[in-house]
């Protein structure tokens, strides 16, 4: 008996000293965690705006040139990212926004940007997924996100209509190619895109 309670006290004891360390090193490297978040949220934006940076940047450097460069504005739903790059005039920036929403696994996340008129995709970038690895996953790959640079975010009717083709292949200027055995992933990706258009239209964002 002696010895069952002692050896009951021991694993308690080293339970506690592990949660105790485990707490602790979780609190010491909390502020890194965020600080490589939220670089790796400034990368993203800054890639589908297309503003410069060094790719081997310290996450204090990334935000030092988004700081610079980005200008963030604050609307009643959403917080828009603008930048002006060289070759275009000071009054005509890129836009860039967040979509989320749920995939087939979990939460996606990543940004869309358009060019000055508002209506042509400069780029998206998925930041955050938890897609099935070679099918959904690929939502993140350069191949497939390239696809959307230069696409209308309206369909003919001028209502949002940003197409991820699963039965056919994209073929009007407000498509793109889904990916192979990934219907459902790719048609999760659509609505969220299409609800922030939504929201930007409602919005009205001018430029200036």
């Amino acid at each position: 008996m002696k010895d069952s309670a002692y050896t009951l006290c021991y694993a308690a004891v080293m339970g506690l000293v592990a949660a105790g360390l485990l707490s602790g090193v979780g609190g010491l490297t909390a502020p890194y965690r965020e600080a490589n978040e939220q670089a790796e949220k400034v990368r993203n934006i800054m890639k589908v705006l297309g503003v410069e940076h060094d790719p081997g940047a310290s996450a204090e450097e990334l935000v030092e040139v988004f700081e610079r460069e980005v200008e963030v504005v604050e609307k009643d739903r959403l917080t828009y990212y603008r930048f002006s790059p060289e070759d275009f005039p000071p009054d005509q920036k890129r836009t860039a926004v967040q979509f989320s929403g749920s995939g087939m696994w979990g939460p996606i996340a990543g940004f869309i940007a358009l060019e000055p008129d508002m209506r042509t995709v400069a780029g998206i970038s998925v930041y955050s997924q938890e897609e099935t690895p070679g099918l959904g996953a690929e939502i993140a790959s350069e191949g497939f996100q390239q696809q959307f640079r230069g696409r209308s975010i309206f369909d003919d009717a001028g209502k949002p209509g940003l197409r991820i083709m699963v039965e056919r292949e994209a073929r009007d200027e407000h498509e793109v190619d889904a990916i192979t055995g990934a219907t459902m992933t790719s048609e999760s990706l659509e609505r969220m895109l299409n609800e922030t258009i939504k929201i930007l239209m409602e919005e009205g964002l001018k430029h200036g």
